[in-house]
């Protein structure tokens, strides 16, 4: 049995894995992070100024008991939810989340004309509504405000995870050329460079954010075994410099028995982290759809080297 262990960010995202009886892995020095401290806990005291502030206390006084985690860059709530809120009957769910954002968060000064739907989800319960963030017809990246409401048109949980103190030159400083020419500098046996387009990267300082513009590149190459290494890269737009480098390949070795497990705070922010398994995970490979069981483990019968995409949904 073999375990791919990966984190879980309270954003979705997805990765590759590649299976193989000879892969071998190594920490990878091309890799780079904008994260200072990845495991950083709020502050306690700077959570409790941010919940008597007049924004949060007149929510309270008109919605009753609701609980919340700031996002602590932008003094916005991170994780907020309570006692259902009743909305109506707006037409459908993201008319109901955006009239909820408009008329019930607005001391929080939601930067409205900037959200884009994302996704609307219907789950067994709820409705999950995504929006993510676009400054100037840029998208924002790592941004998301939700909205969970009941099939009753209840909001019960919502998050705002999106800026309104963008300050960046949205004009590029390096051209496309240049900044696939930084995206791949030490990167060897280069077989293809993708992407290109220009994003604006939020990197969080203290109770702030430092906005850089940056491209958004994909540098793809294989080592000398091929195997492949797709290296999604995000270059400052104005320096040149590489402010991201992550391989979106995942290495696993041994047989296609493969259980997948994530470091997940589970109750809160304020409690340990713990390692569990990740049910119903989706896997594609070559076209096959396959889904974990509830421990997170994949019984699948693959013979030979494959690629497979794994994503958190």
């Amino acid at each position: 049995m073999r375990t791919c262990l990966t984190l879980v960010f309270l954003f979705l995202f997805s990765f590759s894995g590649f299976a193989g009886n000879h892969v071998h892995h190594n920490d990878d020095p091309l890799l780079k992070t904008f994260i200072e401290n990845n495991q950083r806990i709020p502050d306690e005291v700077y959570q409790a100024e941010l919940r008597n502030q007049p924004a949060w206390q007149n929510f309270m006084q008109n919605h009753g008991t609701w609980f919340v985690t700031f996002n602590e860059e932008n003094a916005k709530p991170h994780r907020a939810y309570g006692k259902p809120i009743a909305m109506g009957n707006n037409g459908n769910e993201v008319n109901t989340a955006i009239d909820f954002i408009n008329n019930h968060l607005k001391d929080f000064n939601v930067p409205v004309k900037e959200l884009q739907l994302m996704s609307s989800i219907e789950g067994t319960k709820y409705h999950f509504v995504h929006f993510n963030q676009y400054h100037k017809n840029l998208e924002v990246l790592f941004t998301r405000s939700t909205i969970k409401l009941t099939f009753n048109n209840e909001v019960v949980m919502y998050s705002l995870d999106v800026y309104d103190d963008i300050d960046v030159n949205t004009v590029p400083s390096l051209n496309l050329v240049a900044a696939q020419a930084s995206a791949s500098s030490g990167v060897a046996n280069v077989t293809a460079i993708e992407k290109g387009d220009l994003k604006i990267l939020p990197i969080p300082s203290y109770r702030s954010n430092d906005y850089r513009l940056v491209y958004e590149i994909m540098v793809k190459n294989e080592d000398a075994h091929g195997i492949p290494a797709h290296y999604y890269t995000l270059v400052d737009a104005h320096t040149g410099d590489v402010l991201y480098r992550h391989n979106e390949v995942a290495h696993c070795s041994g047989g296609t028995d493969i259980t997948c497990s994530g470091t997940v705070l589970e109750d809160g922010f304020f409690n340990p982290a713990s390692v569990q398994g990740l049910p119903y995970l989706k896997m594609v490979e070559n076209g096959n759809t396959h889904f974990a069981d509830d421990a997170g483990d994949f019984n699948i019968s693959i013979t030979g080297n494959v690629n497979g995409n794994f994503t958190l949904e």
